[in-house]
C-alpha cells in the first residue's frame, strides 16, 4: 500500500467515524494519533437516574435524535450506541 492510498484510507475511516459521532449528537474534541476524543454534553437539570425507559428506547432509535438536554446517564447510553454502530 503506497503512502497516498494509506492516507486516503485513513481519512475515509476518520470521516466515517466523525459522521457517526455527529449523527449521535456528539462533539469531536480532538484527534490524537489513531484516537478520537468525543463528548456528549449532559444537562445539569437532568440528574443521573432521570432517564425513563421510554427515553432509553428513543436513544436506541437513531432517527428520533433526542440529543438535547440529556442526563449524564443518557449521554453514556448515546455514546455507547454510537461506539457500537462504528464497530
Amino acid at each position: 500500500l503506497d503512502v497516498e492510498s494509506l492516507s486516503e484510507t485513513i481519512n475515509e475511516y476518520f470521516d466515517m467515524i466523525v459522521a457517526e459521532v455527529e449523527n449521535f449528537g456528539g462533539d469531536i474534541l480532538k484527534f490524537a494519533g489513531d484516537a478520537i476524543f468525543a463528548e456528549w454534553q449532559a444537562s445539569e437539570a437532568r440528574p443521573v437516574g432521570a432517564a425513563s425507559n421510554e427515553q432509553h428506547k428513543r436513544i436506541k432509535d437513531e432517527d428520533s435524535k433526542p440529543w438535547h438536554g440529556l442526563s449524564a446517564e443518557e449521554c453514556v447510553l448515546v455514546a455507547s450506541a454510537c461506539g457500537a454502530k462504528i464497530v
